[in-house]
């Protein structure tokens, strides 16, 4: 599995996306799950995270069924809560930005395989 790039606080370990308009213009917009699942994190981290929301899925490789994790960072909000249940494209939480404000509103995401990493690695 890929770690990311190298930058000033470490090795970056997803992607982030930001809106059309850049800066701060998709902050507050809604962040939907990517696929269903089970939410295994949803709480505030501190600086560079922010809230974060993590959501189990099972998927197929090849006839082996896999779990896999999506991770959503910087939210300014979180609609859902740890246990709950979501189905593909419900509405989890906002785009924010990372509590020192340091950087434009995005959404960092993430797709692991690796269970084991902590929610905010």
């Amino acid at each position: 599995t890929r770690m990311g790039d190298a930058y000033a606080l470490g090795i970056h370990t997803g992607e982030d996306w930001n809106g059309r308009g850049g800066g701060d213009t998709d902050f507050g917009q809604p962040v939907m799950a990517i696929g269903a699942g089970k939410v295994v994190v949803a709480a505030r981290f501190p600086n560079p995270w922010g809230f974060v929301v993590v959501i189990e899925h099972i998927v197929l490789d090849g006839h082996e069924k896999r779990r896999v994790r999506s991770q959503y960072a910087h939210l300014s909000r979180v609609d859902v809560r740890t246990g709950m249940v979501v189905r593909e494209g419900q509405v989890i939480g906002a785009i924010g930005k990372d509590p020192a404000g340091a950087y434009p509103a995005h959404l960092h995401l993430e797709i692991r395989s690796d269970l084991s990493l902590p929610p905010t690695y």
